[in-house]
């Protein structure tokens, strides 16, 4: 892994196997990410080329490529396509009387929002508020959260050591509450699926923070429609 640190008035260029070409950020752009983003950058390329006034970042494999992509994206407009090359279409997540029939996103829609959640995992990682607010926000509002989505998000989420319901942002808990009640019987049919809800949300002080001002009723529900 590379440790170089990135000179502040150096411009960055990343560099991954298939040639797909990343612009640069010029200085002034990799000014507004924290410096704790700009050392997951360089910490997470295989090698770096120093050119004085360029720094090159060498990947060796294309995961990061979409996820790095949309970060530059952000860092010189503020907010990036919510959705990959592949996807065609742009959604707005549905009401909550939806999703009580098996239902499922495009599998470029799908594809779109795995990348929205690691964008998440990083603003989250590397303390970027601003990034965290975006990428919420699209999660909300860009993308239909059926029984499928919702599992991706819980489980990434799980996977990265971030709540879902306590160390994401409340209208985002919510959600994830809402929806985890109203598909409730699809979830159910994936026992992996099952056992990964009971441990999120059996514990009724995560749900209390998730669910402020709600009652113990309401808490009771949806910890019935889990069980």
């Amino acid at each position: 892994m590379a440790t170089t640190t990135l000179p502040r008035a150096a411009i960055l260029k990343l560099m991954f196997p298939n040639g797909t070409d990343v612009p640069h950020l010029l200085p002034a752009d990799a000014a507004k990410l924290p410096d704790s983003m700009i050392k997951m950058l360089v910490d997470s390329a295989a090698r770096t080329t120093d050119m004085t006034d360029i720094l090159v970042l060498h990947y060796d494999e294309d995961q990061l490529l979409e996820t790095y992509f949309r970060l530059f994206q952000f860092a010189k407009d503020g907010k990036y396509a919510p959705l990959t090359g592949r996807a065609s279409e742009t959604y707005t997540r549905p009401p909550v009387t939806r999703g009580t029939t098996l239902q499922a996103s495009t599998e470029s829609t799908f594809a779109s929002l795995k990348e929205e959640v690691k964008l998440f995992v990083l603003g989250m990682r590397s303390g970027c508020k601003a990034l965290q607010t975006r990428s919420t926000k699209n999660i909300l509002h860009e993308y239909p959260i059926y029984a499928h989505e919702l599992v991706l998000l819980i489980r990434v989420l799980h996977d990265a050591q971030i709540c879902p319901l306590t160390d994401t942002d409340g209208e985002l808990a919510k959600m994830i509450c809402e929806r985890s009640k109203l598909l409730a019987k699809e979830l159910k049919t994936d026992a992996s699926c099952t056992a990964l809800m009971h441990e999120i949300f059996k514990p009724r002080d995560r749900l209390a923070i998730a669910l402020r001002g709600a009652t113990d009723s309401v808490i009771d529900q949806l910890l019935d429609s889990l069980a």
